[in-house]
């Protein structure tokens, strides 16, 4: 068995993950691994900006200091597991909240969202307040479409 990444993805159906799976867990080489949860922890907090599991992993190879190879796999899946889920992120647990782009982002949205709100709110509000005040036959007219 090769023990090199150009080696192991010379063999038919390895790809990046598994074959830097193999040398992380068989020959003890310092790499981090990218699945999904890797994948989408990283790119959401900021540590990469790619769109495939290997961009992260080729990203995270030159970005990630040298103490946090060996076990940045674990780490960062544990973290996708348990903190920075798919669908619901706990991000009133995470550590690295006030550093994450994607929670920014949401923030904005729901600022933006929330201001909306009050925009429509405060139409129906005049609306409703100048509708009282127009007698039944102008308001009649009001719902009508014009011929």
């Amino acid at each position: 068995m090769p023990n090199t990444r150009e080696g192991l993805l010379s063999m038919p159906g390895i790809g990046r993950k598994c074959a830097d799976i193999v040398m992380s867990f068989t020959f003890g080489a310092d790499v981090i691994a990218v699945d999904t949860h890797v994948h989408r922890v990283c790119n959401r907090i900021g540590l990469t900006d790619a769109k495939s599991a290997d961009k992260t992993a080729q990203q995270l190879e030159e970005r990630s200091p040298d103490w946090a190879l060996r076990d940045g796999h674990f780490w960062l899946i544990q973290f996708g597991k348990r903190i920075c889920t798919a669908r619901s992120p706990k991000c009133d647990l995470c550590p690295v909240a006030d550093l994450c782009l994607w929670l920014k982002v949401q923030q904005k949205q729901d600022q933006a969202h929330e201001q909306r709100n009050q925009n429509v709110r405060h139409f129906q509000l005049r609306h409703d307040q100048e509708g009282a005040q127009l007698d039944g036959e102008k308001r009649h007219q009001l719902c009508l479409p014009r011929l």
